[in-house]
């Protein structure tokens, strides 16, 4: 059902989302997410925004069982990829997080991590740009966020930080912690230091550990794909190499 909405187009798409139940909505949005987000990094010379390290996708845990994924602000360039395809990237992974049943019934950590993040770029982000993006993360997914942590506040992202606030409800508001670089440790407590990166205080070198997990997933996705054409093909009776 899902795929047959999908190949059908935006309309099919549309008529098909207003005939079920708000669970099932959710998600074939994160099919469509996913399919159209991994089209993007297999076509894309550079992998697209999942290369960028904006993201990681902690590959273990933390101690209260929740899936870990760190959003590193300072690594967002905006002439290399667009804002939506870092949404779309962040997107992606967290699909990816919630195919574990610990994690959707547990949830996710978030670490928002914005030590040395470009004035250029701060500027160039309006209320839209911070609406999109916080409606994606409260909204969007079948799973909840159960903690977010924002480290290294400045003047600038304070004041962007101030006006993301307006748009959380209550309950997501309550799961924000602010955090002092002095204050790490309190992260610590929740995650341990071999699992979290360097500039958190951590000892992994997330730096090799995401290209090699990049190129993993860029690799068991072009197989998964063409398993699926082959697959369709020989449903359809014939062969899709042209035999």
């Amino acid at each position: 059902m899902l795929a047959a909405m999908v190949e059908g187009g935006e309309g099919k798409c549309r008529m098909g989302l207003s005939n079920i139940s708000s669970h099932m909505r959710v998600h074939l949005l994160l099919y469509i997410t996913h399919v159209t987000y991994t089209s993007c990094v297999l076509v894309s010379p550079s992998g697209g925004a999942l290369r960028q390290n904006v993201f990681w996708l902690l590959p273990q845990k933390d101690r209260t069982g929740r899936a870990v994924l760190i959003f590193n602000m300072r690594y967002m360039d905006l002439r290399l990829c667009s804002l939506m395809e870092y949404q779309q990237a962040g997107a992606y992974l967290m699909q990816t997080a919630i195919a574990s049943r610990q994690t959707q019934e547990r949830g996710v950590t978030v670490i928002m991590d914005l030590h040395e993040t470009s004035m250029t770029l701060l500027r160039s982000l309006n209320q839209k740009d911070v609406k999109r993006a916080v409606s994606m993360w409260q909204d969007a997914f079948p799973c909840k966020i159960g903690r977010i942590f924002v480290l290294n506040l400045g003047t600038v992202t304070a004041r962007i930080c101030k006006s993301a606030l307006g748009f959380l409800n209550k309950k997501t508001q309550s799961r924000i912690v602010f955090l002092a670089p002095k204050k790490v440790s309190v992260l610590h407590a929740v995650t341990p230091k071999a699992l979290l990166p360097k500039t958190l205080g951590g000892d992994a070198d997330m730096d090799s550990y995401w290209c090699m997990y990049v190129e993993q997933q860029l690799q068991n996705e072009s197989e998964a794909r063409q398993q699926a054409y082959v697959s369709a093909a020989g449903q359809r009776g014939f062969s899709c190499w042209g035999a």
